[in-house]
């Protein structure tokens, strides 16, 4: 059996235009959204910190009151 390889023409980039304006706009908006996740995992620290600080003295609390389970 024998098998034919078809013709296969030459591809060149100068061949097709290319509109760089599309892949400037995407690459800004995914600017914005890396800004907008950093921004919100500060956010989420702080957050945290504020509820650890609250956890903290609640166990102080509860644990200079009550009898602790062991």
């Amino acid at each position: 059996m024998s098998t034919q390889k078809g013709h296969k023409g030459k591809r060149s980039i100068q061949d097709t235009p290319v509109d760089l304006t599309k892949m400037q706009l995407a690459q800004q908006r995914l600017f914005a959204l890396q800004e907008e996740l950093s921004a919100g995992i500060e956010e989420t620290e702080t957050e945290m910190k504020e509820m650890m600080k609250h956890v903290d003295a609640l166990q102080s609390t509860l644990g200079s009151t009550k009898k602790l389970v062991s």
